[in-house]
């Protein structure tokens, strides 16, 4: 399974925090893709807090050699 933390550094309360997991071999290929969201899809993170996110691994029997991510989220009100 993948596991992780997002780290909030903004000053804006943040919710729908969605992050990308790009799975890449030796080479910088991109050998799979998940995507989920930290804390639940709509509570909110608090400037200075942090959530876990976690997912399933299935890269169709290879082995991630790195991970990249990216993180977006929507201001909260």
């Amino acid at each position: 399974n993948l596991e992780g933390k997002v780290f909030h550094e903004g000053t804006v309360p943040a919710k729908f925090v969605h992050v990308n997991v790009i799975a890449l071999d030796e080479k910088g290929t991109m050998i799979g893709l998940h995507d989920t969201y930290a804390r639940g899809a709509q509570e909110v993170l608090k400037p200075g807090e942090s959530a876990r996110f976690h997912g399933p691994s299935a890269f169709g029997g290879l082995t991630p050699a790195k991970f990249e991510y990216q993180v977006d989220a929507v201001a909260a009100k």
